[in-house]
């Protein structure tokens, strides 16, 4: 099937060697913002981030505050000084200060601009740069540099202070809070010791810098400081030692000027060019150095870099003169058709000893060959016009470095990558079925093809001698249609059919695992093994089964993972293991459960076909596993970086209390009148803002978290108490950050307060006695007048009668 590029017949595409220098291996997620100045084409000059997790964006129209989804645009027209924006940084005090084409600096704080006290000293060179040591200093690009105290004191510095030049392009500091300027005459070392007179030291070409232009500075985490410069690239000075040093593929520098440098969380190192995108210099465990390049062509806005900026959730921001693009580095990344694929449908991929990587697609094969400067060379082997429909489906390598690759529909071929000449073995020859599903190599060197149709096929080598065996249901094969044969490390054979489950054959004899087992999955699509020896195997509708082959006698040894335990999809083709993780692949997405808890994350991809191919699947020496898939193929990193554990900043912006605006920072206590509550928050995560989840409770009301997709929450009719509400924020990979709280307390209506009544009661009572003491008064008196009157009535008769 494959076409020797030394024998001339005629065939539907040539064949084709490309080069590729320095194009990443896999395409990264860019977002790009043309108009966030609401301008199209606007220049991005330089970019920060606030505590909050904003992004602050100046350009050359004006000031942009964007929190990945909504964008607010600052112009002179809210109070900045100029709206050329040349500069940016965030002070420790969360002051911004922002510096202008016309020399002068407007501060940001309070949500106020406000012009900086000391701009009548400024000259009209533009502000280049800014950094905090003992006070900010101020880098000018004409005008030397200046330093404002603590203590509102102001004092500027240039080439006659002993500054190397009074063209300074940009500033940095180290541990130390000693100052590093770039300059058009080299490298100024500020000591800040004391700011108010510096001790200035020059290093320039006489102690050898490459290049006394000296565009930007940044510091690493050991304090050596890299340079980059517009004619000789990047270069490293080594404070230490006290040299200037080189990496091997900055020799001979040619992507042009460099504007802007920036580590990421890794350590990895993104220059800004001119005229070339962005080149990520990285090195490996094994100290392998990677250059890269990230352009139009991987989907960069545009080439014309001015600054590039990393934020904490480790995504890489470029300003380019057109506007603004953003590369998320997340787990999923794709190698496409962009990156020389002959097509979008690769039906299977393999990682060979010389870490070449062999993907087939339905126009033929592909070899990506890693260069040791970090470039890559692709070969295209294409497939002959009658071959176009019969594309490889899977890609071993034997222990001789030779590459055997099964077709559907043209048998097997045994690739030689020296010779580059291929042998096809089809029925013609002896195998069972020319439609080839998987291969796999046991530990005595024998290969096993299993064919749709035709049952399993051993090759088998003595003596340099070939010789093929066939075992189907005439051999007592429940099935002969397999999708899948596997050799684990103990040299069990075991396969996957279609209908008949999972069978073990010992070399003598087929054993049915999944009747013996009770398992209900009749039709297995791939199978793997742990690294505790533990087999794991996908079905078509009963999910995924962990089987331990030692137990495998025994009635219930397979546990079986599904949508009832923790999986979204029953049907996977894929299944792989890496680690003490096991990946499968399905049209939700990529579930990752963990052997240990048998907890699992989900990764869903939304603007990508993940529909994954059968058997498509192979885990590299890092533990990435690669999935063949209709739209490239897919890399997951398995592995978890800081970056992965960052979580969504949240923020709770207002309440409304009793339907009106309430402070956040007012008075925490609330009358029983005002029980009816909306909590209004957003959420912060430039990654990817839509796979955003947040859940929260009202402490003293919910008995568990709920979550939400909305913006806001409201309770109504609270009775009185104490709460606390309590939000989060997920960032799709199960990290959940920790819990904003808002605690308030409503007051108890005055009726069901104790002391309310007992003193009703006790007035209650107060007014019974004092009614009773004023009624037994009036008895008494009353009694008394009686007696008088008696008295009285007697004596007269008395009289009367004598």
């Amino acid at each position: 099937m494959l076409l020797n590029y030394k024998i001339k017949i005629n065939f539907f595409f040539l064949l084709s060697v490309l080069l590729f220098w320095l194009t990443p291996l896999c395409s990264q997620t860019f977002r790009n913002f043309p108009s966030l100045s609401s301008k199209k084409d606007v220049s991005i000059t330089c970019m920060l981030q606030s505590p909050d997790a904003e992004l602050w964006i100046g350009t050359s129209s004006g000031l942009v505050l964007f929190d990945g989804v909504n964008v607010k645009r600052f112009s002179d027209k809210d109070g900045l000084i100029d709206n050329a924006i040349t500069a940016l940084y965030m002070q420790s005090d969360n002051t911004l200060w922002i510096g202008h084409k016309n020399g002068k600096i407007t501060w940001y704080k309070n949500k106020k601009f406000i012009p900086f006290p000391f701009n009548e000293k400024l000259s009209d060179d533009k502000v280049s740069a800014f950094t905090e040591a003992h006070g900010m200093w101020i880098a000018s690009y004409g005008s030397g540099l200046s330093f404002y105290s603590n203590d509102n004191q102001f004092k500027q510095f240039n080439s006659e202070n002993g500054l190397s030049d009074d063209f300074v392009y940009t500033l940095t500091k180290d541990s130390k809070n000693d100052v590093w300027a770039g300059t058009d005459a080299g490298i100024t070392h500020v000591d800040t010791k004391n700011p108010e007179a510096p001790v200035f030291t020059i290093i320039s070409m006489k102690k050898g810098l490459p290049d006394n232009i000296v565009l930007n500075l940044v510091c690493d985490k050991n304090d050596d400081v890299w340079v980059a410069m517009p004619d000789s690239g990047v270069c490293r000075y080594d404070v230490k030692e006290s040299k200037f040093k080189r990496f091997k593929n900055t020799l001979g520098w040619k992507y042009g000027s460099v504007t802007s440098l920036y580590f990421n969380s890794t350590g990895a190192l993104y220059i800004g060019t001119k005229d070339n995108g962005v080149i990520s210099y990285s090195v490996n465990k094994e100290g392998k150095e990677f250059l890269r390049v990230i352009d139009v062509k991987n989907g960069l806005l545009n080439n014309e870099v001015n600054s590039v900026f990393v934020d904490r959730e480790d995504n890489l921001w470029v300003g380019t003169t057109k506007g603004l693009s953003e590369m998320c580095q997340g787990r999923i990344s794709y190698l496409t058709s962009k990156n020389g694929l002959l097509s979008d449908k690769a039906f299977t991929f393999y990682a060979d000893k010389k870490d070449n990587y062999w993907i087939g697609t339905d126009k033929g094969l592909v070899k990506y060959s890693l260069l040791p400067d970090g470039g890559i060379v692709i070969k295209n082997y294409f497939l002959t016009e009658e071959n176009l429909g019969k594309q490889i489906t899977c890609i071993h390598e034997d222990s001789k470095g030779k590459i055997w690759l099964g077709t559907y529909g043209n048998g097997l071929n045994c690739f030689d990558p020296l010779t580059e000449k291929y042998e096809n073995i089809s029925q013609k020859q002896g195998l069972a079925n020319d439609n080839v599903s998987s291969i796999t190599i046991d530990k005595k060197g024998n290969v096993w093809i299993s064919t749709l149709g035709g049952g399993i096929s051993k090759i088998s080598f003595d003596n340099n001698t070939r010789s093929i065996k066939n075992y189907s249901t005439e051999n007592g094969l429940p099935g002969d249609y397999i999708y899948c044969v596997f050799s684990d490390s103990e040299n069990r054979l075991w396969i996957g059919t279609d209908g008949e489950g999972l069978v073990m054959f010992n070399g003598v004899s087929f054993t049915k695992v999944s009747e013996k087992n009770k398992l209900k999955g009749k039709t297995v699509y791939s199978i793997t093994e742990d690294k505790l020896g533990k087999l794991w195997f996908s079905t078509d509708e009963d999910g995924i089964y962990k089987l331990d082959p030692a137990e495998d006698a025994k009635a219930g040894a397979a546990v079986n993972y599904s949508l009832t335990n923790g999986l979204r999809d029953n049907n996977s083709q894929i299944i792989a293991t890496s680690g003490n993780k096991v990946i499968t692949a399905h049209s939700r997405g990529i579930d990752q459960l963990d052997i240990n808890s048998g907890k699992a994350n989900y990764f869903s991809i939304s603007d990508n076909d993940v529909e994954a191919n059968l058997n498509a699947s192979f885990v590299d020496k890092e533990g990435n596993i690669w999935i063949g898939t209709n739209s490239g193929v897919l890399k997951f990193r398995t592995t978890e970086t800081p970056s992965d554990t960052i979580t969504p900043k949240i923020h709770l912006n207002s309440i409304t209390v009793q339907y009106q605006s309430f402070p956040l920072d007012s008075t925490k206590n609330f009358s029983y009148r005002q029980n009816n509550f909306v909590f209004n928050f957003s959420t912060i995560w430039l990654r990817s803002s839509e796979n955003v989840k947040v859940r929260y409770r009202l402490e003293g009301n919910d008995e568990e978290y709920l979550e939400t997709e909305n913006k806001f929450v409201s309770y109504s009719n609270l009775p009185s108490g104490n709460y606390t509400f309590s939000i989060s924020a997920s960032n799709g990979q199960g990290k959940w950050s920790e819990p904003l709280l808002y605690s308030f307390a409503i007051a108890t209506p005055i009726w069901q307060r104790w002391w309310f009544w007992v003193l009703v009661i006790g007035s209650g009572a107060s007014i019974i006695y004092f009614f009773i003491q004023y009624r037994f008064g009036a008895f008494i008196n009353c009694c008394k007048g009686n007696r008088q009157c008696h008295y009285h009535y007697g004596r007269t008769r008395t009289i009367g009668m004598g």
